[in-house]
């Protein structure tokens, strides 16, 4: 049904902007002080549909009570001459989805944390007020012609004072499946913030990389994928990018919620300042020649330059937990921790290579993970030596790798010169 040229209430309709599955947004004025708004109004074909009856409310209501910058402003939520309606800001521009598509190509680095930061204190903001937005997304990202960011359609929000928190039947997922978080795959009733922050890492995730962090062909392989696998890290998809932000996503992504930012802010400040130490966040237009190389190994203690500080104490922390429990006379050094940490980076490089070696479509992947393995173990001998290492190595033996013979690895590397450690202050903290 096309309302344009009708009335609704004292909302005169003048043109379609959008059309969606359930409603349709138009431009209208208010015949009470002159106002062009954009009106958003429900199928009449749905309004007997009880469920998307309650979420077209929804969204009126939860977004009624936010006021915020970057968030679209509702102005009125009402019913008149048969129709379900929401008056809000309009917004002359289009969806952070459809301008990614206009570009052709990823945004710098600078457009993208302007982005984050302006959704993440939307966030901040609904989450302060104890609402969780629960679709959080490219398309639901609103840009305006003055590079504003405004996030919309708080349709299956829910507001965690409330016992009625679910628009769909219980445990069943609720949102976007590459967007939604591992516990809202799995239809957890304790669903709080933190879900919200997994998807703003997934929208970081795609604007640095260009993709989603998982891809299946069905819907039910891509929620499994979500609720029980590992995302490729993003600094193999995209080599321009540094292994601190690469980090900074991974955190956000984590499958515990317990384990990701407690904030959108401190996710996006660590994404800009990489937990406030020294490094650079690289553009993904710079060119490979252009990037510094990454080497943990001439940093300087207790803050690595290279290693994300929260992933370098925590890897520590465990290192010298374990040597205390299972050799109490053992003299755990600097040297010894930085080395178990680069072994902890080494297998998992290896893990990850050896879970796409049959991929022939991910053999960059798998060689750029492979060549940080080999990196790790000519280092250093101690590393080199180490039994589980070398069962990650000789797991990769049939990797199809042009050029390498992985089972020989070892035997190749022991004859690799091996570059000095730096000398490093005995302190672990200032």
């Amino acid at each position: 049904m096309n309302l344009v040229g009708k009335t609704i209430g004292d909302y005169q309709i003048e043109s379609e902007i959008g059309r969606g599955g359930t409603s349709t947004v138009y431009r209208a004025v208010d015949s009470r002080d002159g106002k062009t708004l954009a009106l958003k109004v429900m199928l009449p074909e749905l309004i007997d549909n009880e469920m998307a009856l309650k979420r077209f409310l929804r969204e009126g209501n939860a977004a009624a009570q936010l006021h915020h910058s970057n968030i679209v402003e509702i102005y009125e939520a009402g019913q008149a001459e048969g129709h379900y309606y929401i008056a809000m800001e309009l917004i002359e521009g289009g969806t952070l989805s459809e301008f990614i598509k206009e570009k052709g190509e990823l945004l710098n680095t600078e457009q993208i944390i302007i982005i984050l930061s302006q959704i993440g204190a939307a966030l901040d903001h609904a989450h302060a007020q104890g609402i969780v937005h629960r679709d959080l997304k490219l398309s639901n990202i609103l840009l305006t012609n003055d590079e504003r960011a405004l996030l919309s359609d708080f349709g299956i929000a829910k507001h965690l004072y409330s016992e009625q928190t679910m628009v769909t039947a219980a445990g069943r997922a609720v949102g976007t499946p590459s967007f939604m978080s591992p516990e809202q795959i799995t239809g957890d009733y304790n669903i709080d913030y933190r879900s919200d922050l997994y998807s703003l890492a997934v929208v970081a995730y795609v604007l640095f990389t260009g993709r989603t962090p998982f891809a299946a062909d069905t819907a039910h392989q891509l929620m499994y994928k979500v609720a029980y696998e590992l995302p490729i890290p993003p600094d193999i998809i995209n080599p321009e990018l540094s292994a601190d932000i690469s980090f900074v996503l991974l955190k956000g992504l984590s499958k515990e919620p317990g384990e990701r930012y407690t904030s959108a802010h401190k996710f996006v400040t660590s994404l800009t300042t990489c937990q406030s130490y020294a490094c650079e966040i690289i553009s993904p237009s710079q060119t490979a020649a252009q990037r510094k190389p990454r080497q943990l190994w001439t940093l300087q203690w207790p803050l690595a330059k290279n290693i994300p500080t929260e992933a370098f104490i925590g890897a520590m922390i465990t290192v010298l937990v374990l040597a205390i429990v299972l050799t109490p006379t053992f003299s755990v050094t600097p040297q010894f921790l930085l080395a178990k940490f680069q072994e902890i980076d080494m297998m998992q490089s290896a893990k990850l290579a050896f879970r796409f070696e049959q991929q022939p479509h991910n053999s960059e992947i798998m060689n750029n993970s492979l060549d940080k393995l080999t990196d790790w173990a000519t280092y250093d001998d101690w590393i080199q030596h180490q039994y589980n290492t070398l069962v990650a190595v000789f797991e990769l033996k049939n990797a199809p790798r042009a050029g390498s013979d992985v089972a020989a690895l070892p035997r190749e590397l022991a004859q690799e010169p091996k570059p000095t450690l730096p000398p490093i202050a005995p302190k672990l903290l200032p």
